[in-house]
């Protein structure tokens, strides 16, 4: 399969933006996020992935490349959230080199 059906998207251009921006609003409010620190949030790649896959505009996010894990894993966990009951969360790195793959778990919560 090659990637002729994926869509790249410009976060700033994003027809839904404003939606997107009091999604998270309404979601991290009792968290002490104002409305305008939401307009600032939205601009993180992350957490623009994260509300596209809450929202339904995306199946997946693959984020991690240049970041640490932390930082990766925390606007998921914010906003799309474990399902009920679920206590434990996994990230995945994977590796692809020429000399074969390397998978590294990490599990969170």
């Amino acid at each position: 399969m090659g990637l002729e059906k994926i869509e790249v998207v410009n976060p700033q251009a994003w027809p839904k933006r404003e939606a997107y921006i009091n999604t998270l609003y309404e979601l991290r409010q009792r968290h002490g996020v104002t409305l305008s620190e939401a307009h600032e949030l939205i601009n993180k790649r992350n957490l623009f992935g994260s509300m596209m896959v809450h929202l339904g505009d995306a199946d997946a996010l693959v984020a991690g490349v240049d970041q640490h894990f932390p930082d990766t894993i925390r606007p998921a966990l914010q906003v799309i959230k474990p399902r009920p009951g679920l206590h434990r969360v996994s990230g995945l790195y994977v590796l692809v080199t020429r000399r074969g793959i390397c998978i590294s778990w990490r599990i969170a919560r």
